[in-house]
């Protein structure tokens, strides 16, 4: 999402950049071991890449009415580590 974007690349790189394959896979690493620093495990981090929380997961849609099963997500992203 573009908001989500603008403040994640503004962290991570210090300015909006563009969004490059390379700026998303570096925003991303960074995203990644900032919520492994605050000492979310891989289950927490595809909840809150999903969902926006690492509370329990859920099915429903967010405020730009856009479907997630957020259950699914992370049992597709555990399932991508190992």
């Amino acid at each position: 999402m573009p908001d989500t974007w603008a403040y994640w690349s503004n962290v991570a790189i210090g300015y909006i950049a563009k969004q490059t394959p390379v700026n998303e896979r570096y925003v991303a690493l960074y995203k990644i071991q900032h919520h492994l620093n605050q000492g979310h495990d891989e289950d927490n981090i595809a909840r809150i890449w999903n969902q926006g929380n690492a509370g329990p997961c859920v099915i429903g849609t967010n405020s730009s009415g856009v479907d997630y099963n957020s259950c699914a997500y992370e049992k597709k992203v555990l399932a991508m580590l190992r």
